[in-house]
């Protein structure tokens, strides 16, 4: 709310007025922190009321002081022009609904799984640049980047490019392991033609349209392997590559609608998208915004070289909504060539890189699998590391384009490994979710506390009753007004030993990935009947459904 010190009345401002002079503000050095509402009526009750005389202020005195309404400004209300200068502190109706609506869809979130794409300017914008400039060049979409002035232009930052360069050579140099893999990680993308040496005519270019991005390595907190990260966010005199770029509308499916239809049909299938930012290409007359710094063969003892990536690169505010649009591209594009369930999937079923769908049978599920690989061939995408909970589908399927963990079973007799589906741990063999209670050491204080709970991962609301009691804890912490870091009380303490102790027992809670029973005919008619109920610490939601 638009609200400052500047908006509370002092004594200075009031002097000028005669008729206040029995009004007496106290001089209060504080920031605004809260306005009182309607809903506290005897707040704001008016004992006296002095009225304005001469177009000026007027005075009410209530139970918690004098309130000033009006202009100020030392008796003087009318500006040069001759209009009255007044100084309005407002907040409109629409903003005021719009974040309540916001608070109550973060509070409540049924709702999160609609997925209505709402459009800012900036988003229009966006959308007109990718679908005027996407061309399908050699089966691959090519996209402008998305800058948001046409005509952008940028300085030289060669030298911080530089100096990150050096400072990773540092890093190789303490670790060589880290060193390998780097070097592996970028020879394979040159080798993939996702990245190419500048061509010696366009070395010496300086016409602002050149930008050097620094990189650096990451590893997969899970897979622990070594992704090299562009650093778009790199700034030189005010400016970096993605403040430039405009990030576009989220396309991405909403998690729980993706796991949701997941769970609808019986036959589970799942796949990733082999490299899907890299897929994307990026037009001729902007690579060289996309230049790097690299060793020919990582050998640090030889000059860098100055490199370009030719594809949208993992770190580029843009990339994301880039390659989402592209692949619902390759799906309206080709949408009169496949069946519609097939273009659904590609539009409805993907969350990022990462395809999870279901089929009410084997044989649906492996032509499923062929069509949608063609589909998404169409567009340059490479569907891989399949995975399937019944072993027919998964013989239609290559080894070599099997997941990692199901190339060399022997699908006869081997049991079906435990995969992690868009973080979910999903055990393929039994066909059931399950969870991985691990809770690290936490110190017991509010943030202790809230560092387990969060950790704990559930986008479905599968341990909402669990989770809920340790939720309602933080809760009473914070009605204690304890600090961040202070320890709770020892009657506390115990209630979160025992939820603690009740969080290993989690591991052994496991719920069956498809929502209909077993030999479940179709339905003749389906209704969804909602119950709810409230009380000072939460709400409980209660779903039956009945079918004929």
């Amino acid at each position: 709310m638009p609200v400052s010190t500047l908006n509370i009345p002092r004594q200075a401002d009031i002097d000028p007025w005669p008729y206040l002079k029995d009004v007496k503000l106290h001089d209060i050095h504080a920031s605004v922190d809260l306005l009182i509402g309607t809903d506290a009526p005897k707040a704001l009750e008016p004992w006296e009321v002095i009225n304005s005389q001469n177009e000026g202020p007027y005075a009410v005195r209530t139970r918690v002081g004098w309130v000033i309404n009006g202009p100020l400004h030392g008796g003087s209300c009318r500006s040069k022009s001759g209009y009255s200068s007044v100084t309005a502190n407002r907040i409109s109706v629409e903003h005021l609904q719009e974040m309540l609506v916001k608070q109550y869809h973060h509070d409540f979130n049924e709702r999160s799984s609609e997925e209505q794409i709402e459009m800012s300017r900036e988003d229009i914008k966006f959308m007109d640049i990718v679908s005027s400039t996407a061309k399908l060049i050699e089966g691959h979409y090519c996209i402008d980047l998305p800058f948001r002035k046409e005509n952008v232009t940028l300085p030289d930052n060669r030298y911080i490019a530089e100096q990150r360069l050096c400072s990773l050579k540092r890093k190789f140099d303490r670790n060589s392991e880290f060193r390998g893999e780097y070097t592996t990680f970028l020879s394979d993308m040159i080798a993939q033609q996702y990245a190419e040496p500048v061509p010696p005519d366009q070395l010496t270019q300086s016409n602002g349209k050149v930008w050097y991005i620094p990189h650096h390595g990451v590893y997969h907190p899970q897979k622990g392997k070594l992704r090299v990260v562009f650093d778009c966010a790199a700034s030189y005199k005010g400016t970096s590559l993605n403040s430039q770029l405009l990030q576009g509308p989220d396309l991405t499916n909403n998690l729980i609608g993706v796991l949701v239809r997941f769970r609808q049909e019986p036959i589970a299938i799942v796949a990733d998208i082999q490299s899907m930012f890299h897929q994307v290409q990026v037009s001729d007359k902007h690579i060289n915004f996309l230049r790097f710094l690299w060793w020919p063969n990582g050998n640090t003892a030889q000059a860098p070289q100055e490199y370009r990536m030719k594809v949208h690169l993992f770190g580029a505010a843009s990339s994301p909504s880039c390659a989402n649009y592209a692949l619902r591209r390759t799906a309206d594009d080709n949408a009169e060539h496949f069946p519609p369930e097939v273009v659904s999937t590609v539009k409805n079923n993907f969350y990022v890189d990462d395809c999870l769908c279901s089929m009410a049978s084997e044989e649906e599920a492996e032509k499923m699998i062929q069509e949608l690989t063609a589909l998404c061939h169409k567009g340059g995408f490479t569907l891989s590391k399949w995975v399937s909970n019944s072993r027919a589908v998964l013989r239609s399927v290559s080894e070599s384009h099997r997941a990692k963990d199901m190339m060399e079973l022997d699908l006869d007799t081997d049991q079906l490994p435990v995969e992690r589906t868009l973080g979910l741990q999903w055990c393929v063999e039994t066909d059931q979710f399950g969870f991985k209670a691990s809770a690290q050491e936490r110190p017991q204080t509010r943030r202790g506390i809230l560092s387990v709970v969060s950790s704990l991962y559930d986008p479905l609301g599968f341990l909402a009753p669990f989770s809920m009691m340790a939720k309602m804890l933080l809760q009473e912490l914070c009605r204690k007004n304890l600090g961040w870091d202070e320890a709770i009380p020892h009657f506390l303490s115990k209630q979160w030993a025992d939820w603690l102790e009740d969080l290993q027992k989690v591991a052994e809670f496991k719920i069956d990935h498809c929502i209909k029973p077993k030999d479940f005919s179709n339905p003749v008619t389906a209704q969804l009947h909602h119950f709810s109920d409230a009380s000072e610490v939460g709400y409980v939601l209660f779903k039956t459904g009945k079918e004929q």
